[in-house]
């Protein structure tokens, strides 16, 4: 006895499996530079309240990279150069002559808020997966 097995739309099947990465890496790519300009912004924006000059305001920058795979990649970084000291802080410092020059205090205001950033992206990257009917698991840490 012989049997037969039909199957109707497996081209179709096959051609939106294909297109899968395509959709996939479009849609990830504007969530992903979203979120660094969110960042950005959230970053600016909490300088401003610090405003002193608008040096480290105006020195947030983001840069969008392609990855080799076709996936997208972007870094929100500050170009000021004494972020570092703002962001950690120093100690209170005296010179040769004895005359205080104080101390600063820490900020911490740019990794808060491209973390906080940085989990939202995950969110909308795992809801688009799964809205293609795709399953996902583990947190992503």
């Amino acid at each position: 006895m012989s049997a037969t097995l039909t199957i109707r739309g497996i081209d179709e099947l096959g051609a939106q499996i294909r297109a899968l990465p395509e959709v996939l890496q479009g849609e990830a790519k504007q969530i992903v530079h979203a979120a660094a300009n969110g960042a950005a912004l959230s970053i600016r924006s909490a300088y401003g309240q610090h405003r002193r000059s608008g040096f480290l305001q105006e020195h947030v920058e983001v840069t969008d990279f392609q990855t080799s795979a076709g996936g997208a990649a972007a870094f929100v970084t500050s170009r000021a150069f004494y972020t570092a000291f703002v962001e950690k802080g120093t100690v209170k410092r005296v010179n040769a002559r004895g005359a205080n020059r104080g101390a600063i205090t820490a900020w911490d205001l740019f990794v808060p808020r491209a973390r906080a950033e940085r989990r939202a992206m995950h969110a909308r990257l795992v809801d688009l997966v799964r809205r293609q009917g795709l399953t996902v698991s583990g947190d992503g840490s």
